[in-house]
């Protein structure tokens, strides 16, 4: 089997995994942080209560840019995988 490498774990990586492994590939993925998920990987800065002292720290995702309270103006049906849909009952937005 061929080894495939794929820089970063992010939406657009685990896409191009899953598209390789459908081809009878093998991707590796290289990923900077201990998480994955890249710009969607909320900090620690948006899982705690929201204060002024609230701020990322070294195990947080370096690509993250979310902040506490925020919302996306894309709807559930066009930011999900084809095979691993939104639970049912998630709203739209």
């Amino acid at each position: 089997m061929i080894d495939v490498a794929i820089i970063g774990a992010g939406s657009a990586g685990l896409v191009a995994a899953r598209h390789l492994i459908s081809a009878g590939l093998r991707p590796v993925l290289f990923e900077a942080a201990k998480t994955i998920g890249g710009a969607w990987t909320p900090s620690s800065a948006v899982l705690q209560t929201p204060s002024p002292g609230n701020k990322q720290n070294d195990d947080d995702h370096p690509a993250s840019k979310m902040w506490s309270g925020m919302r996306t103006n894309l709807s559930k049906y066009t930011c999900q995988f084809t095979d691993f849909p939104w639970p049912e009952g998630t709203s739209t937005f």
